[in-house]
């Protein structure tokens, strides 16, 4: 017992030294690596482990001597011994892997399966392959019962549903971080229609009293023909919408909306290109060729088939 209690101290004796020391510890040194607290808890758990392992080792060792002692006093009494007590590796031969013990055997010899001088015994299925068995067949019932009678638990197209609605939260914010670090040297045309969709309602919220809910004009210039003043295509449409015009009323919006809502809004006017809305002004400025407006990934066409082609994308938008 003195030996335990010495070791005892001599466990406590590291982590005492290391309590004193944490505060002398720089605060730095804490994102460096594991932090003292780290390290106490660390010992902590190690001496838990140890203090347990002690425990049962110290009362294996009393049961033992309790038993000696027992022993003792029947074999005055001319009495027979204690039978040994069943050890782990006993346990686990005769409750989980199921072997009989050999005086048993020849109880377990079936006489009628002997064949070629080799006789059957009639062990039974293994516990722990028997329990397994009877493992699938609960799980198999609480299974049945909590997602298909219950209700409590998602059906494979309820998480279907939620994993995309997921996927597509990641995407658009993505998406978002994308379009926000976008500049008028390197924004690119948007075909998305949820971009189209965006940049069509704040066209509504804030162009559409210049130049009309559809594009037409109005104090502002008519943007669904192929003539502009500032420049035609997706980077010179942002950087009027960025910046804009202020000689003319024209105020800049730069300050206002995110690089990604302009991108929006400039790719929704150059969908209107072709759409010929009703009341629409006179062609004002230059006719523009000089970029693609139908997609960023192709290469420029003529004017005739960029009129033809922005059609189905205006009815989309609108």
């Amino acid at each position: 017992m003195k030996k335990f209690v010495y070791f005892l101290l001599l466990s406590s004796l590291p982590s005492l030294l290391i309590g004193q020391e944490v505060d002398s510890v720089p605060a730095s040194g804490a994102s460096a690596g594991i932090g003292m607290d780290d390290l106490v808890l660390l010992m902590l758990v190690i001496l838990g482990i140890v203090l347990v392992i002690l425990a049962v080792a110290q009362v294996k060792l009393i049961r033992t001597e309790v038993r000696a002692l027992q022993n003792l006093e029947r074999k005055s009494q001319g009495l027979e011994p204690l039978p040994e007590p069943m050890t782990l590796m006993d346990w686990y031969r005769r409750k989980v892997v199921g072997l009989k013990p050999i005086e048993m055997e020849e109880d377990l010899i079936m006489e009628d399966h002997s064949y070629d001088g080799i006789r059957e015994m009639d062990n039974g299925m293994p516990p722990w392959l028997k329990w397994m068995f009877v493992g699938t067949i609960a799980f198999a019932v609480i299974y049945m019962a909590w997602y298909q009678v219950l209700g409590y638990g998602p059906t494979q197209y309820e998480e279907y549903a939620a994993e995309m609605e997921k996927g597509n939260a990641i995407k658009d914010a993505w998406r978002k971080k994308m379009a926000d670090a976008m500049s008028e040297e390197n924004v690119t045309l948007s075909d998305d229609p949820k971009d189209l969709a965006e940049g069509k309602q704040l066209f509504l919220d804030n162009c559409a009293a210049c130049h009309g809910n559809l594009g037409e004009g109005g104090a502002g210039p008519n943007l669904t023909d192929l003539y502009w003043l500032h420049g035609g295509g997706i980077k010179n449409v942002f950087r009027t919408i960025s910046y804009g015009v202020p000689e003319k009323g024209m105020i800049p919006w730069n300050d206002q909306m995110s690089p990604g809502e302009i991108r929006n809004i400039a790719s929704f006017v150059l969908s209107l290109e072709g759409s010929n809305p009703p009341d629409a002004l006179e062609p004002q400025g230059d006719l523009w060729t000089g970029e693609e407006t139908q997609s960023q990934d192709s290469s420029a066409q003529s004017v005739d088939s960029l009129a033809i082609t922005e059609e189905p994308v205006v009815a989309q938008a609108q």
